[in-house]
């Protein structure tokens, strides 16, 4: 069985190739490195409102003083980037030069160019004078068409490195908080439930040490691993990268898709995570060795943390202090559970477009095909923001999951049928 999971996570490369001019890396470093923040309100402190797609979380952001367009935070991105959408094919932003963006995938990587001097706008704050990334449709091997590109732009570590960056999923609200700001206001948080946890932050990306305990062993091993907050898996894990990580016997296989192009992946059942003293329990874990971490036994990198886990948790990002602050938000008791649909789906403009379909359900259902575009779910709108529900409930122990897909602009509703694979 097959299906598909897509981390956007920009882990760069900046590669010089011909005809990319050296003063545009310099300026992309620069932009990184230089603290730019103006706020507009004496405070210091501005919260904002996010859309939750896909375990993406997006938040409304503007270039320049022009249309509000939406940004994805990404804390495994190296740099910010704008994607080429049907929302920002109009900006009119010049770009130039040539890089080469690395992220998951057994390929060669993507290319992309520099937009220089971009004020980025989120609520009563604007980071002026950014050079950011530009990466064309052409350069997300993830997306087949605009149609699917559900969000026009990344956040990433130039945004988080002098900020901090509270994340409250029980409210849907990004808040930004000015270092010095959030110091004079952050003591009584200690005394409210949320654990600090220190954070490893390493060219631009971050790491934390968790333990996890392994299906079939005795005891916990201690992991670093990628926080990805671009990424909507769960708990993925490199086997190359430590002695103990093995391929789960008991697994069935599904796709993911990043920078790199696609990779296939096991998932298999891991009895905890504790992260900060918070375990995590009875999850799934997808095991593969590309792009997670490098493939060196010894870089001492073992995997990432994405979303659908670390979703669980209400969060501030201290990257100056080095640390975060973790809470256990209203979905904490949630599990995280296998897939038992056999379907590969990925949002489109008209509802969810179907990437991969297993032979199982292809046999049940032969009307359902690849292409197809999923308009409902259980009277439900397939809409961006419906995405979580949807692949809930393919986890879930429903025996049957009622859609409606359009074919050839034929509209078929049928119910299909959910089956066990761990």
């Amino acid at each position: 069985m097959k299906h598909i999971t897509v981390g956007f996570s920009v882990l760069m490369c900046l590669l010089m190739l011909v005809g990319c001019v050296s003063s545009d890396v310099k300026k992309l470093r620069a932009s990184i490195n230089n603290n730019t923040s103006e706020w507009s309100m004496h405070s210091r402190v501005t919260r904002i409102p996010f859309k939750n797609i896909d375990y993406k979380f997006v938040i409304p952001v503007s270039l320049n003083d022009g249309k509000e367009v939406g940004f994805v935070l990404d804390t495994g991105a190296a740099s910010s980037a704008l994607m080429e959408s049907h929302q920002t094919i109009d900006l009119n932003l010049a770009s130039r030069g040539q890089l080469t963006i690395n992220g998951s995938g057994d390929g060669k990587g993507s290319q992309a160019s520099f937009i220089h001097n971009v004020d980025i706008g989120a609520g009563d704050l604007v980071l002026k004078n950014k050079t950011i990334v530009n990466v064309t449709l052409a350069g997300m091997p993830f997306f087949e068409s605009l149609d699917e590109v559900f969000f026009d732009g990344i956040l990433g570590y130039d945004f988080f490195n002098y900020l901090v960056v509270e994340i409250n999923h029980d409210q849907s609200t990004i808040t930004l908080y000015d270092n010095d700001e959030f110091e004079r206001i952050s003591h009584n948080m200690l005394n409210q439930g949320w654990v600090k946890v220190p954070l490893d932050i390493v060219g631009g990306r971050t790491y934390v040490k968790s333990k996890v305990l392994l299906k079939g062993q005795n005891s916990p091993i201690e992991l670093k691993l990628l926080l990805d907050t671009g990424s909507n898996s769960g708990l993925d894990l490199s086997p190359k990268s430590h002695d103990k990580i093995e391929f789960p016997e008991t697994h069935y296989a599904s796709e993911s898709s990043g920078f790199n192009g696609n990779h296939e992946v096991k998932n298999g059942l891991v009895p905890y995570l504790d992260i900060g003293g918070f375990e995590v329990k009875d999850l799934v874990g997808s095991y593969t060795d590309f792009g997670v971490a490098p493939s060196d036994r010894n870089s001492g990198v073992h995997g990432a943390i994405g979303m659908k886990l670390f979703s669980k948790f209400n969060t501030v990002f201290n990257y100056q202090g080095g640390y975060m602050l973790i809470k256990p938000n209203d979905t904490f008791d949630t599990p995280i559970t296998a897939d038992r649909s056999g379907l590969g789906i990925l949002v489109h403009k008209d509802g969810y477009i179907v990437k991969r379909i297993d032979e199982e359900l292809s046999a049940q259902q032969p009307n359902l095909g690849l292409g197809d575009i999923i308009l409902s779910f259980n009277n439900k709108p397939a809409t961006p923001e419906n995405m979580v529900s949807f692949r809930q409930l393919l986890s879930s122990w429903a025996d049957t999951i009622n859609i409606c897909w359009m074919k050839e602009l034929k509209r078929h509703c049928e119910d299909i049928a959910l089956m066990d694979r761990l």
